[in-house]
């Protein structure tokens, strides 16, 4: 389990969390309010309320893990494969 596993040489095998880019969205939100004069004490406090399901097929297989059906239709994306150059991760990722 990793926190994402598009990110990173490592190649996680699932991750189950919030969107980090709805996580980003928000702060950029936040940033806008402070920006614009707003006491960061006075904002409510939020969170990312999309959840993402996400399986590394590459690294299920690699584990020799066979993944079902039904958790292939949950998902909220499929990573089939993997590229790397000089450890970073380039190219599509299904």
């Amino acid at each position: 389990m990793g926190r994402d596993p598009r990110s990173g040489p490592a190649d996680g095998l699932i991750s189950y969390g919030s969107s980090l880019t709805d996580a980003f969205h928000l702060v950029g939100i936040y940033t806008g309010r402070i920006l614009k004069g707003e006491k960061p004490a006075d904002l409510p406090v939020q969170q990312a309320f999309r959840i993402e399901l996400i399986l590394n097929l590459k690294t299920a297989k690699a584990f020799g893990i066979n993944v079902s059906i039904t958790l292939l239709g949950r998902a909220d994306e499929v990573i089939r494969r993997r590229n790397f150059v000089a450890g970073f991760a380039v190219g599509p990722t299904d």
